[in-house]
């Protein structure tokens, strides 16, 4: 279990690495927009189906972009 270690690391250097691509050229002021436009969308999809729904239901709400 100890040899996996190294497991770890390169799981880390990937979301690492995704996140970068999502972020970069981005100020951080561009970012927390970004973050509170997406924040407000996902509250209006909650407030018109507050049960929920499966997760096909769930990608229509939003559009498709999930």
């Amino acid at each position: 279990m100890a040899d996996l270690g190294w497991l770890l690391y390169v799981v880390f250097a990937g979301l690492l690495a995704f996140f970068w691509t999502k972020v970069r050229g981005s100020c951080f002021d561009d970012l927390l927009d970004r973050a509170a436009r997406e924040h407000h969308r996902v509250h209006g999809v909650l407030a018109k189906h507050p049960r929920g729904g499966a997760w096909a239901e769930y990608k229509s709400w939003m559009g498709d972009k999930v």
